[in-house]
């Protein structure tokens, strides 16, 4: 139980031992904020104490205020694990709705995604597609010596991008899914993995081979 007799038998609320169960808790944000909703009720007028209602939104309401987002930025999950512990990382991401990406919208995207080449990644290898990317990369280390954590770098990629494209094709809402795909390459995959991404405009059949399709690049002679 939550109460305990006190006095002439009224209940006094014991914050202590209130579950804090993640269904629990998420009810508990649902209630009205305390601070600009709170209404004594009979038992606080006449006793001076909380009654139980009262008592569970100002908890809610003090946790909400003290609840902090604290996530590995190297390893979090969204709908897709996410882990970047220094291999190359291939990553794929979509736009909206499997929107047509417009020639002039391909290349925004290219610019925006070789504008972190040194400097936060390494690119080893790019292409966009009609409707998605990839591209194979190395995550830098900033000023302290740690590694940048990667979603910083695929936000501002995909950020930058879309205002630009909105911008230039004068049109607004999302370019962008909101999640990505990114795994690290295993020994042996990394050159597997760059003639993947070159040889794709060639599967597609958009080009006859890789060095006639536009928003394709990639290191010449690299090395995993």
């Amino acid at each position: 139980s939550s109460r305990q007799t006190h006095g002439r038998g009224r209940p006094v609320l014991l914050l202590s031992r209130i579950c804090m169960h993640p269904l629990c808790f998420r009810r508990l944000m649902l209630q009205p904020d305390p601070c600009r909703y709170a209404v004594a009720d009979k038992n606080t007028a006449e006793g001076g104490r909380f009654s139980l209602s009262h008592g569970l939104c100002l908890l809610a309401s003090v946790m909400l205020r003290r609840l902090k987002l604290q996530r590995n930025p190297y390893r979090y999950r969204r709908k897709l694990p996410h882990i970047q512990l220094g291999p190359p990382l291939f990553v794929s991401f979509s736009t909206h709705q499997r929107w047509i990406l417009p020639e002039e919208a391909r290349t925004i995207v290219f610019e925006s995604c070789m504008y972190e080449h040194q400097r936060s990644v390494r690119m080893h290898a790019l292409v966009v597609m009609p409707e998605h990317v990839h591209f194979l990369v190395t995550v830098l280390n900033d000023n302290t010596g740690n590694p940048i954590p990667f979603y910083k770098v695929l936000g501002t990629i995909k950020s930058a991008s879309a205002h630009r494209i909105n911008k230039a094709l004068n049109r607004q809402g999302k370019v962008w899914v909101n999640e990505a795909f990114d795994r690290m390459l295993r020994s042996g995959e990394f050159e597997p993995c760059v003639d993947y991404i070159k040889m794709n405009p060639v599967r597609r059949g958009l080009v006859d081979t890789p060095e006639r399709y536009r928003w394709l690049w990639y290191e010449q002679d690299v090395q995993e």
